[in-house]
């Protein structure tokens, strides 16, 4: 479903009757803005106090700014709609949560943050960033890490316009990211053992109480990966929707889609899948296997080219296909290496045991139930 979300309300929307709260105060935003200045902003985020009593933080940006025909002023808020209900994002939101969210967002932003907005205007509201999220439970010993380490083999660079790879917690997290999206894969259960800052999640001591829970609960050794497609810019979120055959939308009702979220999800994981398949391959298969594999499917290659691809699935197997094509482009015409790798892209590959836990994965993407804390079961 839908984690964190960020909504933007135009001037007719929302009242600030405390502006004091913010900072600067956002009296400013009554005034003309000065002569050479873009724009003027004020600022508020949930206080510690309100974060220390396990409420999640809610950020607010009110803005003004001129536009072609004038002046428009707008308020962002931004939140993650399942820590809202339940104080954690290990539990999953269901599509008849979205009330429930409207709510206890009005109460919030009127009773903490001195905001007041309907119901029906947060309904209406524009979604200018959203992150899609699904938590994949495992206790058949698969590791979390163990699926990540398959999964920064792949290169996703130039399909989805990816620039950057990066790997924190002790290498538990697979984080891709351009401008204006990003796909991270991340061990749930070990971040929320993170308490000195480094997480990924915010507030990451509140996590600590439900994982106790968890654990006692569940005697068999419980992994949760999670995955997260995370939409930043508006124009993206326009690209995606029409990328998975959907119509434009804007609003927060509509975004608020248990069938959105999964098709979001699932076309970006199948894709995953198919880059994952040669590395998984090369994982298990001897030499002799691979030439097989290659005469069974190609009568008619030379020697040459089949002593290529060995090597290819060797170094794959090795280092993965996104070290593999740095390595070679720094020494060779990248044209060129593109075109030997893409070789690998024609074959048909048998699966094997290796592969079970990523079609447990396609799976539960597939059913899309939501995960909860109190009934965490056997995937298998």
């Amino acid at each position: 479903m839908i984690d964190t979300v960020r909504l933007t309300l135009f001037k007719d929307k929302f009242r600030i009757f405390k502006p004091e709260l913010f900072h600067p105060h956002a009296h400013i935003l009554d005034d003309h803005i000065p002569y050479g200045v873009p724009k003027v902003d004020c600022y508020q985020n949930s206080s510690k106090a309100v974060i220390a009593k396990g409420l999640c933080m809610i950020k607010l940006s009110a803005v003004k700014r001129f536009v072609k025909g004038g002046v428009q002023t707008t308020l962002t808020v931004e939140f993650s709609a399942p820590k809202l209900v339940y104080g954690n994002n290990l539990d999953e939101l269901e599509q008849g949560d979205f009330i429930t969210v409207l709510k206890i967002l009005c109460n919030r932003l009127s009773n903490e943050m001195g905001v007041v907005v309907s119901e029906e205007d947060l309904k209406a509201a524009t979604v200018s960033a959203i992150h899609f999220s699904k938590n994949i439970s495992f206790v058949d010993y698969t590791t979390v890490n163990s699926i990540i380490n398959y999964t920064r083999k792949i290169n996703l660079t130039k399909r989805f316009d990816l620039n950057e790879t990066k790997f924190r917690n002790e290498g538990l997290t697979i984080y891709h990211h351009s401008k204006s999206l990003q796909f991270i894969l991340y061990d749930k259960i070990r971040e929320m053992q993170k308490v000195n800052g480094r997480g990924i999640e915010e507030n990451v001591q509140l996590h600590l109480d439900i994982l106790g829970e968890v654990e006692s609960a569940h005697k068999e050794p419980l992994e949760v990966l999670r995955s997260e497609l995370r939409i930043l810019k508006r124009p993206k979120l326009r690209s995606m929707l029409k990328k998975i055959g959907e119509p434009y939308i804007e609003t927060f009702e509509e975004f608020f889609s248990k069938r959105l979220s999964q098709k979001m999800l699932q076309q970006y994981w199948n894709f995953i899948i198919e880059k994952l398949k040669p590395v998984i391959f090369a994982e298990d298969f001897t030499p002799q296997e691979v030439v097989k594999l290659i005469l069974q499917q190609n009568r008619r290659i030379k020697p040459q080219a089949a002593l290529s691809l060995i090597g290819i699935f060797y170094a794959i197997k090795h280092i993965g296909i996104r070290p593999l094509k740095t390595m070679l482009n720094t020494y060779f015409n990248a044209r060129s290496c593109s075109r030997l790798l893409s070789q690998i892209n024609d074959f048909e590959f048998p699966q094997s045991s290796r592969f079970e836990p990523f079609n447990h994965i396609s799976k539960a993407l597939s059913e899309f139930k939501p995960l909860k804390m109190k009934d965490l079961t056997l995937p298998f």
